[in-house]
């Protein structure tokens, strides 16, 4: 298959002020990643695990701070000026809160219209209809505004927006978390549909790993900023390896975990999971796992499935 992404130890971090002065917060660390032409890549985790993090530096929406992204071979971390934005035609982010991409005092026909570069202006309000028929609205709406617009009609009019550049790539950052079940399951067939007509790749980011499981190809498991283990979606849900996917696998849902000042600093050493881990051992406490193949295509970040851990 061919690779569209490649993610070498790519990384994030942020620098907030506490009451304590400046601290150094860590949203990705050495997240190495594959996405192939043509698939929808889930990304999952709980809320602060670095997902959405992870989608908006693919894209260069946040900066990375070490590490490279490659697209289509081609580094765009290195890109800079008209070069970025020539390469940035090519991907496109749905956020989960249209507002986000939506301005409320413009119409929504001019929103969709912004990302159309070429043509008169009545090319342009045309190509918008086109658009707005392809995501199920009438064309006719298109000199409405936002407030006119039920939540899943505005995430209809967001991914017209994200269609108007012709992207090979798509961010779809819980583009249905705000929506009701029926509501969701259209917006979830929709994005199917356009993927299969236009030879979309999406990297689809959840909570929900129903909703995920559903519409990913593969599926990357995120935990405090670290990968933990990805593969094929059905080989995952049906036979979890990392004890972290093991839960979320069971519960069918995601439980933010807390944890005090001394878990805190155990987890900055070793895996981020260990403090939570039914299986944690003193290695697990003092260095952090490598993604390893078990099985083509199955990668797992755990010092279980190494040969020298004791107690396997």
């Amino acid at each position: 298959m061919e690779t569209l992404w490649k993610l070498d130890n790519l990384g994030k971090r942020y620098v907030i002020r506490s009451d304590t002065g400046l601290e150094e917060i860590t949203a990705l660390e050495g997240v190495n990643l594959d996405v192939f032409k043509g698939e929808t890549f889930g990304v999952i985790g709980e809320s602060g695990s670095g997902k959405t993090t992870l989608g908006k530096a693919m894209i260069r929406l946040v900066e990375p701070s070490s590490g490279d992204v490659y697209f289509r071979g081609t580094k765009i971390t290195d890109l800079t000026g008209k070069e970025l934005l020539k390469a940035r035609k090519n991907f496109q982010i749905v956020f989960q809160d249209p507002f986000k991409s939506l301005n409320p005092r413009m119409t929504v026909g001019g929103a969709v219209a912004e990302g159309i570069q070429a043509g008169s202006r009545q090319e342009k309000r045309d190509r918008v209809k086109g658009l707005f028929e392809m995501v199920g609205i009438s064309p006719e709406r298109i000199d409405e505004f936002p407030h006119q617009f039920s939540g899943g009609e505005k995430q209809r009019v967001s991914i017209a927006r994200a269609l108007s550049t012709s992207p090979a790539f798509i961010v779809c950052d819980e583009p249905t978390s705000n929506l009701d079940l029926s509501i969701q399951a259209k917006i979830l067939n929709l994005l199917v549909e356009l993927k299969e007509k236009m030879g979309l790749t999406y990297l689809f980011i959840s909570h929900n790993l129903k909703v995920v499981e559903f519409i990913a190809d593969r599926i990357a498991v995120m935990y405090a900023g670290r990968i933990v283990e990805y593969g094929n979606t059905e080989k995952i849900i049906r036979n979890p390896l990392h004890p972290y996917t093991k839960i979320l696998v069971e519960a069918s849902f995601f439980k933010r975990v807390d944890s005090d000042r001394k878990k805190e600093e155990q987890v900055r050493r070793g895996c981020g999971f260990v403090s939570f881990c039914p299986h944690g051992k003193e290695i697990c406490y003092n260095e952090k796992p490598a993604l390893q193949q078990l099985e083509e295509g199955h990668f797992v970040s755990c010092f279980r499935y190494r040969e020298s851990f004791s107690g396997r």
